[in-house]
Protein backbone atom coordinates (compact mmCIF):
# COMPACT_ATOMS: atom_id res chain seq x y z
CA UNK A 1 0.00 0.00 0.00
CA UNK A 2 1.31 3.41 -1.13
CA UNK A 3 0.60 6.59 0.67
CA UNK A 4 1.70 10.02 -0.54
CA UNK A 5 2.79 12.12 1.84
CA UNK A 6 2.96 16.12 2.17
CA UNK A 7 6.14 17.88 1.03
CA UNK A 8 7.21 21.16 0.81
CA UNK A 9 11.18 20.20 0.92
CA UNK A 10 11.99 21.78 -2.49
CA UNK A 11 15.54 18.85 -2.42
CA UNK A 12 12.45 16.59 -2.53
CA UNK A 13 10.36 15.71 -5.57
CA UNK A 14 7.80 13.44 -3.42
CA UNK A 15 7.44 11.68 -0.53
CA UNK A 16 5.28 7.82 -0.52
CA UNK A 17 4.62 5.62 2.13
CA UNK A 18 4.64 2.10 1.57
CA UNK A 19 3.08 -0.14 4.30
CA UNK A 20 3.18 -4.21 4.17
CA UNK A 21 -0.19 -5.60 3.30
CA UNK A 22 -0.57 -7.47 6.23
CA UNK A 23 -0.32 -4.48 8.57
CA UNK A 24 -3.07 -4.52 10.98
CA UNK A 25 -4.71 -1.41 11.75
CA UNK A 26 -3.14 -0.63 14.91
CA UNK A 27 0.05 -1.39 13.06
CA UNK A 28 -1.03 0.87 9.94
CA UNK A 29 -2.00 4.13 12.55
CA UNK A 30 1.96 3.59 14.71
CA UNK A 31 3.52 3.89 10.91
CA UNK A 32 1.61 6.25 9.56
CA UNK A 33 2.04 9.01 12.88
CA UNK A 34 5.94 7.78 12.98
CA UNK A 35 6.61 8.62 9.29
CA UNK A 36 3.77 12.18 9.25
CA UNK A 37 5.56 15.22 7.79
CA UNK A 38 4.47 18.36 8.10
CA UNK A 39 6.18 21.65 7.25
CA UNK A 40 8.93 19.44 6.05
CA UNK A 41 9.46 18.00 9.78
CA UNK A 42 8.50 14.94 11.61
CA UNK A 43 4.89 15.72 13.01
CA UNK A 44 5.69 13.75 15.86
CA UNK A 45 9.01 15.00 17.33
CA UNK A 46 9.11 12.72 20.35
CA UNK A 47 8.77 8.88 19.56
CA UNK A 48 8.09 8.30 23.35
CA UNK A 49 4.47 9.30 22.57
CA UNK A 50 4.06 6.66 20.36
CA UNK A 51 5.34 4.42 22.76
CA UNK A 52 3.16 5.20 25.86
CA UNK A 53 0.42 5.65 23.23
CA UNK A 54 0.85 2.04 22.10
CA UNK A 55 1.94 0.86 24.63
CA UNK A 56 5.19 -0.37 22.61
CA UNK A 57 8.65 -0.96 23.70
CA UNK A 58 11.41 0.77 21.42
CA UNK A 59 12.70 -2.54 20.21
CA UNK A 60 8.94 -3.07 18.97
CA UNK A 61 8.56 0.21 17.21
CA UNK A 62 12.33 -0.11 15.46
CA UNK A 63 11.18 -3.68 13.82
CA UNK A 64 7.58 -2.49 13.27
CA UNK A 65 9.40 0.35 11.26
CA UNK A 66 11.74 -1.88 9.76
CA UNK A 67 9.99 -4.78 8.67
CA UNK A 68 6.67 -3.08 7.33
CA UNK A 69 7.34 0.41 6.01
CA UNK A 70 9.49 2.47 3.78
CA UNK A 71 9.87 5.69 3.05
CA UNK A 72 10.07 6.23 -1.09
CA UNK A 73 12.26 9.97 -1.31
CA UNK A 74 12.90 11.36 -4.71
CA UNK A 75 16.09 13.41 -4.26
CA UNK A 76 17.24 15.87 -5.90
CA UNK A 77 20.85 16.02 -7.55
CA UNK A 78 22.72 19.49 -8.63
CA UNK A 79 25.38 17.37 -9.94
CA UNK A 80 23.24 15.89 -12.78
CA UNK A 81 19.91 18.12 -12.51
CA UNK A 82 17.21 14.89 -11.99
CA UNK A 83 15.66 12.54 -8.90
CA UNK A 84 16.86 9.80 -7.26
CA UNK A 85 14.82 7.40 -5.31
CA UNK A 86 16.16 6.55 -2.14
CA UNK A 87 14.30 3.99 0.03
CA UNK A 88 14.52 4.73 3.83
CA UNK A 89 13.04 2.61 6.99
CA UNK A 90 14.13 5.15 9.95
CA UNK A 91 14.01 8.69 10.36
CA UNK A 92 17.86 8.88 10.68
CA UNK A 93 18.09 7.25 7.31
CA UNK A 94 15.31 10.20 5.73
CA UNK A 95 17.69 12.72 7.49
CA UNK A 96 20.87 11.73 6.41
CA UNK A 97 19.42 11.33 2.50
CA UNK A 98 18.51 14.96 2.89
CA UNK A 99 21.83 16.05 3.54
CA UNK A 100 23.20 18.22 0.74
CA UNK A 101 26.81 17.28 1.87
CA UNK A 102 29.22 14.71 2.94
CA UNK A 103 32.65 14.27 4.01
CA UNK A 104 34.89 11.74 2.61
CA UNK A 105 38.39 11.55 3.76
CA UNK A 106 37.97 14.37 6.03
CA UNK A 107 37.13 16.66 3.43
CA UNK A 108 33.57 18.40 3.20
CA UNK A 109 32.11 17.68 -0.50
CA UNK A 110 28.58 18.41 -1.89
CA UNK A 111 26.42 14.92 -2.24
CA UNK A 112 25.53 13.74 -5.27
CA UNK A 113 23.17 10.86 -6.55
CA UNK A 114 24.28 6.71 -6.90
CA UNK A 115 24.48 7.64 -10.23
CA UNK A 116 26.95 10.62 -10.38
CA UNK A 117 28.80 9.06 -7.64
CA UNK A 118 29.48 5.88 -10.07
CA UNK A 119 30.20 8.38 -12.75
CA UNK A 120 32.90 9.77 -10.73
CA UNK A 121 33.91 6.83 -9.67
CA UNK A 122 34.66 5.57 -13.28
CA UNK A 123 36.35 8.63 -13.94
CA UNK A 124 38.51 8.54 -10.98
CA UNK A 125 39.65 4.80 -11.94
CA UNK A 126 40.50 5.75 -15.51
CA UNK A 127 42.43 8.96 -14.61
CA UNK A 128 44.04 6.67 -11.85
CA UNK A 129 44.80 4.00 -14.77
CA UNK A 130 45.93 6.59 -16.83
CA UNK A 131 48.66 8.15 -14.09
CA UNK A 132 49.68 4.65 -13.32
CA UNK A 133 50.53 3.48 -17.35
CA UNK A 134 52.64 7.32 -17.36
CA UNK A 135 54.35 6.33 -13.98
CA UNK A 136 55.08 2.86 -15.55
CA UNK A 137 56.57 3.93 -19.13
CA UNK A 138 58.50 6.91 -17.20
CA UNK A 139 60.10 4.01 -15.16
CA UNK A 140 60.93 1.92 -18.04
CA UNK A 141 62.45 4.60 -19.19
CA UNK A 142 63.97 5.46 -15.95
CA UNK A 143 65.20 2.30 -15.80
CA UNK A 144 66.77 1.90 -19.67
CA UNK A 145 68.40 5.03 -18.88
CA UNK A 146 69.66 4.01 -15.82
CA UNK A 147 71.09 0.70 -17.38
CA UNK A 148 72.69 2.67 -19.94
CA UNK A 149 74.54 4.81 -17.79
CA UNK A 150 75.41 1.21 -15.40
CA UNK A 151 77.16 -0.14 -18.68
CA UNK A 152 78.80 3.03 -19.50
CA UNK A 153 80.60 2.90 -15.82
CA UNK A 154 81.15 -0.84 -16.08
CA UNK A 155 82.73 0.01 -19.45
CA UNK A 156 84.83 2.61 -18.30
CA UNK A 157 85.70 0.61 -15.03
CA UNK A 158 86.83 -1.94 -17.21
CA UNK A 159 88.60 0.23 -19.52
CA UNK A 160 90.76 1.86 -16.04
CA UNK A 161 91.46 -1.78 -14.85
CA UNK A 162 93.15 -2.67 -18.02
CA UNK A 163 95.02 0.14 -18.22
CA UNK A 164 95.99 -0.36 -14.76
CA UNK A 165 97.26 -3.76 -15.61
CA UNK A 166 98.86 -2.49 -18.87
CA UNK A 167 100.81 -0.15 -16.84
CA UNK A 168 102.12 -2.00 -13.95
CA UNK A 169 100.92 -0.32 -11.50
CA UNK A 170 101.80 -2.63 -8.26
CA UNK A 171 105.00 -1.31 -9.23
CA UNK A 172 103.83 1.98 -7.42
CA UNK A 173 102.85 0.03 -4.43
CA UNK A 174 104.97 -0.52 -1.12
CA UNK A 175 105.57 -4.35 -0.22
CA UNK A 176 102.98 -4.11 2.04
CA UNK A 177 100.33 -3.01 -0.12
CA UNK A 178 101.14 -5.88 -2.79
CA UNK A 179 100.95 -7.95 -0.32
CA UNK A 180 97.09 -6.60 0.46
CA UNK A 181 97.07 -7.05 -3.14
CA UNK A 182 98.07 -10.52 -3.56
CA UNK A 183 95.71 -11.78 -0.87
CA UNK A 184 93.05 -9.99 -2.61
CA UNK A 185 93.51 -11.89 -5.79
CA UNK A 186 92.62 -15.28 -3.52
CA UNK A 187 90.15 -14.67 -1.54
CA UNK A 188 86.93 -12.34 -0.27
CA UNK A 189 87.49 -8.83 1.26
CA UNK A 190 86.49 -10.11 4.95
CA UNK A 191 88.97 -12.83 4.97
CA UNK A 192 91.96 -10.80 3.65
CA UNK A 193 90.85 -8.55 6.97
CA UNK A 194 91.22 -11.31 9.30
CA UNK A 195 94.44 -12.63 7.92
CA UNK A 196 95.81 -8.70 8.08
CA UNK A 197 94.34 -7.79 11.15
CA UNK A 198 93.75 -10.91 13.29
CA UNK A 199 96.52 -13.41 12.34
CA UNK A 200 99.22 -10.41 11.90
CA UNK A 201 98.06 -7.99 13.97
CA UNK A 202 98.13 -5.07 11.46
CA UNK A 203 96.11 -2.33 12.23
CA UNK A 204 92.74 -1.97 11.06
CA UNK A 205 93.26 2.03 9.37
CA UNK A 206 96.90 0.77 8.05
CA UNK A 207 95.04 -1.79 6.17
CA UNK A 208 92.04 -0.17 4.88
CA UNK A 209 94.44 2.94 4.00
CA UNK A 210 96.40 0.10 1.70
CA UNK A 211 93.04 -1.08 0.22
CA UNK A 212 91.97 2.27 -1.13
CA UNK A 213 95.65 3.06 -2.30
CA UNK A 214 94.73 -0.40 -4.20
CA UNK A 215 91.52 1.74 -5.86
CA UNK A 216 93.12 4.77 -6.27
CA UNK A 217 95.17 2.93 -8.71
CA UNK A 218 92.71 1.37 -10.48
CA UNK A 219 93.92 -2.62 -9.18
CA UNK A 220 90.34 -3.27 -7.68
CA UNK A 221 87.50 -1.77 -7.18
CA UNK A 222 85.58 -1.42 -4.06
CA UNK A 223 81.70 -2.38 -2.83
CA UNK A 224 80.06 -0.26 -0.37
CA UNK A 225 77.21 -0.05 1.78
CA UNK A 226 74.43 2.82 2.04
CA UNK A 227 76.79 4.11 4.93
CA UNK A 228 80.41 3.73 2.72
CA UNK A 229 81.68 0.30 4.85
CA UNK A 230 83.49 -1.78 2.64
CA UNK A 231 82.04 -5.07 1.89
CA UNK A 232 83.44 -6.63 -1.06
CA UNK A 233 85.99 -5.85 -3.78
CA UNK A 234 86.26 -6.88 -7.76
CA UNK A 235 89.15 -7.03 -10.14
CA UNK A 236 89.61 -8.25 -13.61
CA UNK A 237 90.79 -11.97 -13.85
CA UNK A 238 93.53 -11.17 -16.41
CA UNK A 239 95.50 -9.30 -13.08
CA UNK A 240 95.54 -12.72 -11.82
CA UNK A 241 98.36 -13.56 -14.32
CA UNK A 242 100.70 -11.49 -12.79
CA UNK A 243 100.22 -12.69 -9.23
CA UNK A 244 103.86 -13.89 -9.28
CA UNK A 245 105.46 -11.26 -10.67
CA UNK A 246 103.98 -8.91 -8.36
CA UNK A 247 104.95 -11.26 -5.54
CA UNK A 248 108.50 -11.90 -6.88
CA UNK A 249 109.10 -8.04 -6.76
CA UNK A 250 108.40 -8.13 -3.17
CA UNK A 251 110.63 -10.55 -2.25
CA UNK A 252 113.27 -9.21 -4.72
CA UNK A 253 113.01 -5.95 -3.02
CA UNK A 254 113.37 -7.30 0.55
CA UNK A 255 116.27 -9.33 -0.95
CA UNK A 256 117.67 -5.85 -1.67
CA UNK A 257 117.05 -4.17 1.21
CA UNK A 258 118.72 -7.28 3.42
CA UNK A 259 121.73 -6.96 1.33
CA UNK A 260 122.25 -3.12 1.84
CA UNK A 261 121.90 -4.04 5.71
CA UNK A 262 124.26 -6.51 5.55
CA UNK A 263 126.55 -4.26 3.72
CA UNK A 264 126.23 -1.00 5.47
CA UNK A 265 125.70 0.52 8.61
CA UNK A 266 123.47 3.11 10.13
CA UNK A 267 125.93 4.74 12.50
CA UNK A 268 128.96 7.02 11.83
CA UNK A 269 132.24 7.70 14.07
CA UNK A 270 135.84 8.67 13.13
CA UNK A 271 138.14 10.97 14.32
CA UNK A 272 138.39 14.74 13.77
CA UNK A 273 141.84 15.81 13.60
CA UNK A 274 142.92 19.08 14.13
CA UNK A 275 143.99 21.35 10.60
CA UNK A 276 147.73 21.46 11.11
CA UNK A 277 148.90 22.94 8.09
CA UNK A 278 147.00 26.73 7.87
CA UNK A 279 146.25 29.27 10.54
CA UNK A 280 143.72 30.98 8.34
CA UNK A 281 140.93 32.32 10.30
CA UNK A 282 139.02 31.40 7.25
CA UNK A 283 139.93 27.60 7.20
CA UNK A 284 138.25 25.12 9.10
CA UNK A 285 139.67 23.92 12.64
CA UNK A 286 139.64 20.12 11.72
CA UNK A 287 139.92 18.75 8.29
CA UNK A 288 141.49 16.14 6.59
CA UNK A 289 140.46 12.67 4.56
CA UNK A 290 138.74 9.84 4.90
CA UNK A 291 137.68 6.49 3.51
CA UNK A 292 134.94 4.40 4.60
CA UNK A 293 135.07 0.43 4.51
CA UNK A 294 131.15 -0.14 4.56
CA UNK A 295 128.44 1.54 3.34
CA UNK A 296 126.84 4.43 5.74
CA UNK A 297 123.27 4.69 5.52
CA UNK A 298 121.68 7.33 7.18
CA UNK A 299 117.55 7.72 7.17
CA UNK A 300 115.31 10.63 7.16
CA UNK A 301 112.78 11.12 9.98
CA UNK A 302 114.78 9.10 12.39
CA UNK A 303 116.33 10.44 15.55
CA UNK A 304 120.58 10.71 15.70
CA UNK A 305 122.07 11.17 18.82
CA UNK A 306 125.90 12.52 18.39
CA UNK A 307 128.32 13.09 20.39
CA UNK A 308 132.43 14.47 20.02
CA UNK A 309 134.82 12.93 22.77
CA UNK A 310 138.34 15.35 23.13
CA UNK A 311 141.48 13.54 22.27
CA UNK A 312 145.32 13.56 22.49
CA UNK A 313 146.60 17.01 20.24
CA UNK A 314 142.95 18.51 20.74
CA UNK A 315 141.75 15.98 17.95
CA UNK A 316 137.92 14.90 18.58
CA UNK A 317 136.31 11.97 18.37
CA UNK A 318 132.63 12.15 16.61
CA UNK A 319 130.03 9.54 16.66
CA UNK A 320 126.53 9.45 15.42
CA UNK A 321 124.16 6.57 16.77
CA UNK A 322 120.25 6.27 15.76
CA UNK A 323 118.82 6.61 19.55
CA UNK A 324 116.73 3.58 19.31
CA UNK A 325 120.09 1.95 19.23
CA UNK A 326 121.20 3.23 22.26
CA UNK A 327 117.98 2.56 24.02
CA UNK A 328 118.92 -1.49 23.08
CA UNK A 329 122.34 -1.09 25.06
CA UNK A 330 122.39 -3.39 27.59
CA UNK A 331 122.87 -1.73 31.42
CA UNK A 332 125.96 -3.10 33.58
CA UNK A 333 126.59 -2.63 37.35
CA UNK A 334 129.47 -4.16 39.26
CA UNK A 335 128.83 -6.66 41.63
CA UNK A 336 129.93 -4.58 44.39
CA UNK A 337 127.18 -2.60 44.15
CA UNK A 338 124.50 -5.23 44.52
CA UNK A 339 123.38 -6.02 48.32
CA UNK A 340 125.70 -8.60 50.33
CA UNK A 341 123.48 -11.56 50.04
CA UNK A 342 122.97 -11.25 46.34
CA UNK A 343 126.82 -10.86 46.25
CA UNK A 344 127.12 -14.36 47.79
CA UNK A 345 125.10 -16.15 45.64
CA UNK A 346 126.46 -14.23 42.27
CA UNK A 347 130.33 -15.24 43.77
CA UNK A 348 129.73 -18.63 45.12
CA UNK A 349 128.27 -19.15 41.45
CA UNK A 350 131.69 -17.98 39.46
CA UNK A 351 133.56 -19.95 41.85
CA UNK A 352 131.97 -22.95 40.65
CA UNK A 353 131.67 -22.14 37.38
CA UNK A 354 135.59 -21.51 37.41
CA UNK A 355 136.55 -24.97 39.06
CA UNK A 356 134.33 -26.87 36.56
CA UNK A 357 136.37 -25.23 33.94
CA UNK A 358 139.16 -25.68 35.07
CA UNK A 359 138.73 -29.48 35.93
CA UNK A 360 137.80 -29.82 32.38
CA UNK A 361 140.74 -27.87 30.70
CA UNK A 362 143.41 -29.80 33.13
Amino acid sequence: MLIKMENENPKVGYIKLQLESNCTNTETNILQEYWEIVDGKFAIKDTNILLEKYNYTRGELTKLTKSKSKLLVFVFCKNCNSYELKEVCSRTEYQECLRTYEYIHYTRQEKICDYCQTIKQEERRKRQEAENKHKKIEEEKRKKLQEIEDRRKKEEERTRLNKAIEDKKWQLLSDFEKDVLCRCLQANFHDVRRFFVQKRGQKSDVFINAIRELELLDLITIRRDYEGNIRGHNFLPKLKEFKDEIETSIVVIKEQQNKIERNSTNSLKFKLTINDISNNPYRPKFAGVITFKEEIVLHPNIEYTFGAWERENENLYLTLIPTEDLERIPTQNKVSNKPEHIQKIILDNFNNLGKNIFEDNF
